[in-house]
């Protein structure tokens, strides 16, 4: 087989570039601008992912659209063939090989970034004690995950308004915190 051709298979670098290129520069500002026009109401939810002892604060960044932002860990749903705890558990099991631990929902944040009507629904996850960065398992979508002190997360530079709402509430839920 030629090797331009074994480089162009699946599972090779030049596969996983092209790939890459195709979502960051062509679907996405794609999928913007038809956000922009039509304007959709979407769903989502973000699991704030806490680890027990510390309180640190799992955030992740995307491997799309604006890399250096950190952000929590989610996805869009649709709530008439998914519930919203099963879509956070789901989404954080996807992206990044987490198990959590009953969901609390702790409130939704309403948004039209992006040109969309999108309601998140954000929950504290609960994960077990011996989870690490060694326990990642991060997906296609993800450049990085990293635990962030509260503290932390707040001084941080590029993040959504919705990471800085989601500790509010998190901490609103218990006020010990």
């Amino acid at each position: 087989m030629p090797p331009a051709l074994a480089d162009a298979l699946p599972g090779t670098r030049y596969h996983q570039r092209m790939k890459t290129f195709l979502i960051q520069r062509v679907l996405f500002p794609l999928a913007r601008i038809y956000w922009k026009v039509v304007r959709p109401k979407t769903f989502g939810v973000k699991g704030l992912v806490v680890r027990p002892g510390d309180e640190r604060v799992l955030l992740v960044r995307h491997a799309y659209g604006d890399t250096a932002i950190w952000s929590l860990p989610g996805g869009g749903y649709r709530p008439r063939s998914e519930a919203a705890h099963v879509a956070v558990a789901r989404e954080i099991h996807e992206e990044l090989g987490l198990a959590v631990r009953e969901p609390v929902l702790l409130g939704e944040y309403k948004t039209q970034a992006q040109g969309k009507r999108d309601t998140v629904a954000i929950f504290s996850c609960p994960v077990g004690d011996d989870v690490d960065e060694a326990a990642f398992t991060l997906n296609d979508e993800l450049a990085e995950a990293r635990w962030f002190t509260p503290a932390e997360v707040e001084a941080l530079d590029r993040t959504y308004p919705i990471t800085t709402r989601s500790l509010e509430l998190y901490r609103e839920h218990d006020p010990s915190r």
